[in-house]
């Protein structure tokens, strides 16, 4: 939005109220100035006082005063050159002042047909393209500080007027003033007072042209918005997720020719969720143009941040027939971490076949070897410590593959608690960031659409709030669109993207304990973890990071043939039912004699 650090109907002593209670030394903001009409300050907190320092604009530039020799085009330029450079204000003293903290102001209104910070030509732009006509939207003005734009695309192009904001008030030209931005709006949208600078018709405002990005800090009153009803008794939620819904639809829409041939539709596990060709896994081998070879259900989604790269494999629930490419799959990625959201079984329909053996046995599938050495349970889900083994390659060192199971996620629905997930997600990265690789993180669900996409996006933009900051701008909506060009349906109903907004808002509520966190980190030089070691629950004791777990151990001989029981190699015996407690605590299973029961393959 435009400059969080503008505050634009603050006064000096206001200013000053505001850095001392909220600021520390480097603490600024910027507002209007009281002595002279254009021109501005900022209140910057230093050595314990709230010190002025004037801007001048002199209609065509901006500068501090008695520094002439460095002007901007524009108040953002300025302030975001003196915050780059903090020792470039000199006080008389012969000290530096900084600008290190901006105080975030709020928006003039929750509303979503305000955009912010939109460039004139960008306003015009995106009414031309994606409006209608009476399409309108209300954007911050660049060149007046302070100030709005109300901009309609009308019979003659887009028209865009100012809107004055004085003491408190809101008004076009001469015409009626308003206390908030709403009320002007409501007021021009049930009466067309507005005319046609062309041909003096009048300007009717029909259609809000909503804008789906906000100011993380704002997210309660975004969500607020988005639970009411427009005038044809549709939420702002609804017409989100109508606008997600439509983008699979449109004419930009990927094909899927691989997994509607012929010979690769018994490894789909639902006949209509297929994954895009231009992002689909492909498994290697010696036919690798042979497309009946190389397929598996799963897509690659890239999170590309600025200082966080991460590669997500979103993938189908196993069937029966395609756990051994499931492992052929995470062992030629060399993945570490599998995040499971999906039962076996529930309201009694198979939702994915079980892929791995029971603590303490082995099972075969395909070429891989896999081990099931340890488990740890809470009461949300499970950790299983695997250790993979490749067949053809004996002597290579075996693979620990960590599988996180979430048992609490009801198909087609949300989690009751989002502070569950976040846990669990810190506790995933946490661990993928211990093994030092920049393999992928396989997640799946059932379908590997819903709970897979709902899981990605949370974890998206919560890496995206520790990148930019909670003073910066997400689209949840985006978002989603991005997460659904690489794999179709991504985040399935609508109520599990209204479950991705209130784990925003959640996390947003966890923001002073990682502040809290973060510096004691930055003082005592520890490893930085993905949100802060804190607890994201509603209660109950924080979510520590899992023992370390010993080294992988030169797998045991194995004869040919059925399950296997880790310690000897013979057949398993059968495992007692084992209590578990708080905590995550390591529990080896303990055994009695049982007949011999075959794996599967």
């Amino acid at each position: 939005m435009y400059s969080r650090w503008f505050h634009p109907g603050a006064t000096n002593s206001q200013a000053e109220e505001i850095l001392n209670k909220n600021g520390v030394d480097g603490s600024f903001l910027v507002r209007p100035s009281e002595s002279t009409t254009g021109d501005f300050t900022i209140s910057v907190r230093h050595k314990g006082e709230v010190t002025n320092i004037k801007i001048q604009n002199d209609g065509d530039s901006f500068s501090i005063k008695g520094e002439s020799e460095f002007q901007f085009a524009t108040l953002s330029t300025l302030v975001e050159h003196y915050m780059a450079k903090p020792k470039s204000i000199k006080e008389k003293k012969g000290g530096f002042i900084e600008l290190l903290y901006p105080i975030r102001s709020t928006d003039p209104t929750s509303e979503r047909w305000f955009h912010g910070r939109l460039s004139s030509k960008e306003c015009e732009r995106l009414l031309l393209a994606k409006g209608k006509q009476g399409s309108y939207l209300v954007r911050e003005s660049q060149s007046q500080p302070g100030q709005f734009a109300l901009a309609v695309r009308c019979n003659n192009g887009v028209q865009q007027v100012i809107i004055t904001h004085k003491e408190g008030k809101f008004a076009i030209k001469s015409g009626a003033s308003f206390s908030s931005l709403s009320d002007l709006i409501d007021y021009y949208v049930d009466k067309p007072k507005l005319r046609d600078i062309k041909d003096g018709s009048p300007i009717k405002l029909r259609e809000p042209y909503q804008s789906s990005s906000f100011t993380v800090t704002s997210i309660e009153d975004r969500i607020r918005v988005l639970r009411k009803e427009n005038k044809r008794g549709v939420t702002g939620f609804r017409e989100e997720f109508e606008l997600l819904n439509r983008f699979d639809q449109s004419e930009t829409a990927y094909s899927t020719h691989a997994g509607s041939m012929e010979e690769n539709k018994w490894k789909n596990r639902y006949k209509n969720i297929l994954p895009y060709d231009h992002s689909r896994v492909m498994l290697k081998g010696e036919k690798t143009k042979d497309v009946s070879r190389d397929y598996i259900n799963a897509n690659y989604i890239n999170a590309d941040l600025k200082t966080w790269k991460t590669r997500y494999i979103a993938a189908q629930g196993c069937l029966p027939n395609t756990c051994s490419d499931f492992w052929l799959m995470l062992h030629q990625h060399n993945v570490n971490v599998i995040v499971m959201l999906t039962n076996l079984e529930e309201k009694g329909k198979n939702k994915c076949a079980k892929y791995w053996p029971d603590l303490g046995l082995s099972e075969e599938y395909g070429r891989i070897i896999v081990d099931n050495m340890l488990e740890h349970k809470s009461n949300s889900f499970v950790v299983r410590e695997l250790r993979v083994i490749d067949q053809e390659k004996p002597k290579k060192q075996p693979m620990m593959v960590y599988q996180y199971h979430f048992t609490e996620w009801p198909d087609h629905g949300v989690s009751e608690d989002p502070g569950i997930i976040l846990g669990l997600l810190n506790e995933i990265h946490l661990k993928h960031e211990s093994l030092s690789r920049n393999s992928p993180i396989v997640v799946h669900c059932s379908a590997g659409i819903g709970r897979t996409g709902t899981v990605m996006a949370i974890d998206i933009l919560m890496h995206l709030i520790d990148e930019k900051g909670i003073d910066s701008e997400i689209d949840i909506l985006r978002t989603c669109q991005l997460l659904r060009s690489e794999r179709s349906g991504m985040v399935q109903t609508e109520v599990q993207y209204r479950f991705v907004y209130e784990a925003v808002k959640h996390y947003l509520s966890t923001e002073g304990t990682r502040e809290i966190a973060k510096k004691k980190q930055e003082r005592t030089g520890s490893v930085k973890t993905s949100y802060g070691n804190i607890n994201f629950g509603k209660d109950g004791p924080k979510l520590e990071s899992m023992p370390s777990s010993p080294p992988p151990e030169k797998p045991v001989p194995r004869p040919p043939g059925g399950r296997k029981h880790l310690a000897t190699g013979v057949p398993p015996s059968r495992s007692k039912a084992v209590s578990f407690g708080k905590g995550n605590a390591r529990v080896r299973v303990q055994t009695e004699p049982a007949p011999k029961n075959k794996g599967s393959k």
